[in-house]
């Protein structure tokens, strides 16, 4: 029969120091995970430097916020361990913090082993060390249970919140019966929006950022297929309600009413809260740095997913995409903002009767179906046939500005659902219609 060596279990308590140091960089990066550290414990840090990083977190009561951490802590050995680790993605924090709640409990089951040994080799009798160990797990199984409950208020105070909102969970589109559709652009979600190319994608979206932007939001706009200025023609022609064809013209065209519009325009648009960035390379981790560095958005929009750069190249261009779609739906619940992402689609589905897309025609599409919680697709029939009055019940000039939203895939609601739109190029304007019921 082996000997246990009390000594060697003493020297061997289950420990993960760099999941420990990763649970508080993440939480000390994003403001709305304070209350983590209420479910945290001392004894949820074996480590005794990540301890002392902890009890200073702990220290500023509820305020935190790295610029207020004071310098005694943030220039210790400690403090700075922690802060060269990479963090967690914010939405595994609570999957993680339980895999350290575990650890933990593992450590003091492995104490009470080493006690309950010690116990026995002082020869306490056997029912002494079982009432003994009894009550120790009784205390052990009231401390796991606290621990839930402290997670369940603090999702449940969550969820109050957002049911308290006056409008939907997400940020509104400016579009009512679409917004009642999807209840808005949901934090932590990825939305695909499909088409073929000129069939208004990018016109849609920017009436749709115009619309935020008007409501004081911070939008991050990665614009990979056109160039800022004529993005800003754009924007400027939906704010003005003018062509961009006489935008594009010099000043002596303007009449002094043109002028006085466009001016307001300008003025109007130098307070929006947008941001674009759209250089020759751009990988998510291009857009996971903006974010940072610009202290964070309410939304981010891509236009579009086949020009995002992958980080590392794959064997195919099917597997590059996939992996960008992946990172960018990480991007939406590390930072808890919507990702709204255009993408390209075949255009087979043009050579169907009902001239309507559906998921596989992504091109490339590997698992953005998968990814996404909302899928979007806009069609034009006008881009691929001939008015006929009797087919298509409307006149010529109707059926030329016709456009339709297709609600292909949607994880909170309604789905399979058009609303209809009209489209006007010369002026960047999309103005919803009505949709089928």
């Amino acid at each position: 029969m082996s000997i246990i060596n009390t000594k060697q279990i003493a020297e061997m308590p289950v420990n993960d120091s760099d999941l420990e140091k990763k649970i508080l960089k993440t939480i000390l990066l994003n403001k709305n995970n304070i209350d983590y550290l209420a479910i945290l414990n001392e004894s949820d840090f074996y480590n005794d430097a990540n301890k002392k990083v902890y009890q200073g977190f702990m220290e500023l009561d509820g305020n935190l916020d790295i610029d207020l951490i004071p310098d005694v802590l943030k220039k210790s050995k400690e403090f700075m361990n922690v802060m060269l680790i990479d963090p967690l993605f914010n939405y595994e924090l609570p999957v993680y913090i339980e895999r350290l709640q575990k650890i933990t409990q593992q450590r003091k089951i492995q104490r009470l082993a080493l006690e309950a040994t010690i116990k026995v080799k002082e020869d306490k009798s056997a029912s002494e060390i079982t009432n003994w160990l009894a009550e120790e797990f009784s205390k052990f199984t009231v401390k796991v249970q606290e621990d839930i409950e402290k997670q369940n208020m603090r999702i449940n105070t969550e969820l109050l919140e957002e049911l308290q909102k006056d409008e939907y969970f997400g940020l509104t589109t400016g579009y009512p019966t679409l917004d009642y559709r999807i209840r808005g652009f949901a934090n932590g979600t990825l939305t695909i929006l499909g088409g073929t190319p000129s069939v208004g994608k990018t016109t849609w979206l920017l009436n749709i950022i115009n619309h935020l932007c008007k409501k004081g939001k911070r939008v991050l706009h990665v614009n990979l297929e056109m160039s800022n200025l004529m993005l800003q023609m754009k924007m400027l022609s939906i704010v003005t309600g003018l062509s961009t064809s006489l935008l594009m013209m010099t000043k002596k065209n303007f009449t002094d009413e043109n002028w006085k519009e466009i001016t307001d325009a300008l003025n109007l648009m130098s307070d929006y809260k947008w941001f674009r960035i759209g250089e020759k390379e751009i990988t998510t981790a291009t857009i996971d740095n903006t974010i940072k560095e610009q202290g964070g958005f309410d939304i981010i929009v891509v236009d579009y997913l086949q020009l995002i750069s992958p980080i590392v190249h794959k064997k195919s261009r099917y597997e590059d995409v996939s992996n960008i779609s992946r990172e960018l739906k990480k991007l939406s619940t590390k930072h808890n903002i919507p990702v709204v992402v255009v993408a390209s689609i075949n255009r087979d589905y043009a050579m169907r009767e009902d001239k309507m897309p559906v998921m596989s025609d992504l091109r490339d599409s590997g698992n953005i179906e998968y990814d996404a919680d909302l899928i979007l697709f806009i069609t034009r029939r006008s881009l691929f046939e001939e008015h006929d009055e009797v087919k298509h019940g409307m006149d010529k000039f109707e059926f030329e500005h016709h456009a339709e939203l297709l609600i292909a895939k949607n994880r909170w609601g309604f789905a399979n659902k058009k609303i209809c739109f009209y489209f006007d190029g010369e002026k960047s304007l999309f103005r919803e219609v009505e949709s089928d019921n």
